[in-house]
């Protein structure tokens, strides 16, 4: 999760309550300006079809 994070996909934060922690996260759909990896799963395998199963 932390890499995600340092991508910029995902923001992570705690929500606190008296009796409890709350881990709220949210997700972004587009990847940063001039990411060039892929952008589905689809395309992560077209880049390594090693890995495919």
């Amino acid at each position: 999760m932390f890499e995600l994070e340092n991508l910029g996909a995902i923001d992570f934060e705690i929500a606190r309550t008296p009796r409890t922690s709350i881990a709220c996260y949210t997700v972004h759909e587009a990847p940063y300006p001039g990411y060039t990896g892929p952008v589905d799963v689809d395309d992560f395998y077209d880049r390594n079809p090693d890995l495919h199963p």
